[in-house]
C-alpha cells in the first residue's frame, strides 16, 4: 500500500493505492475462480457509504485476471482506536466511547456485522471537539439476517481486542452508550460474563 497525491477537481487529494494478485476466496457467485478480496471490500465500502454508515471513500477499483486495486482517500489525522484512547483523559475517552457506540449501533440497524471488530480496525478524529468515526478493513463485512447475531459478534470481538486500553468501567460505559441506557441490559451483562468466562479458562 502506498500514499499518493492527486488532482480530484483541482484540488489535491492524498488517497491510498493497495495491490494485490492471487487473493482470492470463494464466494456463492464465484464458487470455483473466486473473487477478488479488494472487490469484497470495494463492494462492502459501497454498501456503508448508501447507508451513511461512516467509512472510507473508495474512489476506484480495477481487476485484470488474479491482479487487482483499490484507491481510497487517505484518512489524514485519523488513528486507530485503541491509539487515540491512550491520549484522553476520562470525560474526553467517554466522549469518544459515545460516538464510537452510536455509530456502531447504526451499522447493527441495517443488519451488518463487521466481523471482524478490532479497535485498530476503527479510525477517529477529533475535529474542533466533536469525534468522527470510521470503520474500516470491511473484506469481511456481512449481512445477517438476525440483527442479534451481528451484535453478539461484533461486541464479543471488541470486548476480546480492547483488553489494554479499556477498564471494565470503560466497556460498561461502552455497552450503557451503545443501548442508550443509563443500565446496561441483560443481554450485553451475558456477553461480558461469557468473555470473562472464557478468559479465565484460558488462564
Amino acid at each position: 500500500m502506498i500514499k499518493h497525491p492527486i488532482q480530484i477537481d483541482s484540488e489535491a487529494v492524498d488517497v491510498f493505492i493497495k495491490r494485490q494478485e492471487n487473493h482470492l476466496s470463494k464466494t456463492l457467485f464465484h464458487p470455483f475462480k473466486g473473487e477478488a478480496t479488494f472487490y469484497k471490500e470495494y463492494r462492502n465500502i459501497q454498501r456503508l457509504t448508501k447507508k451513511n454508515i461512516p467509512t472510507l471513500n473508495a474512489l476506484f477499483f480495477g481487476q485484470r485476471g488474479t491482479k487487482a486495486i483499490l484507491v481510497t482517500t487517505a484518512l489524514n489525522d485519523y488513528e486507530p482506536l485503541d491509539i487515540a484512547a491512550l491520549k484522553l483523559d476520562r470525560l474526553q475517552k467517554r466522549a469518544l466511547l459515545t460516538e464510537v457506540a452510536k455509530n456502531l449501533k447504526l451499522l447493527h440497524q441495517y443488519h451488518y456485522q463487521h466481523n471482524c471488530l478490532y479497535p485498530k480496525h476503527i479510525f477517529v478524529k477529533n475535529v474542533k471537539g466533536a469525534w468522527r468515526v470510521r470503520f474500516i478493513d470491511l473484506e469481511k463485512l456481512k449481512w445477517q439476517l438476525f440483527k442479534r447475531n451481528a451484535i453478539h459478534r461484533d461486541l464479543i470481538t471488541l470486548y476480546r481486542h480492547s483488553d489494554s486500553n479499556w477498564s471494565e468501567k470503560d466497556r460498561l460505559f461502552f455497552f450503557r452508550a451503545y443501548q442508550q441506557e443509563k443500565k446496561a441490559f441483560t443481554p450485553f451483562q451475558k456477553i461480558m460474563a461469557k468473555v470473562t468466562n472464557k478468559k479465565c479458562h484460558k488462564k
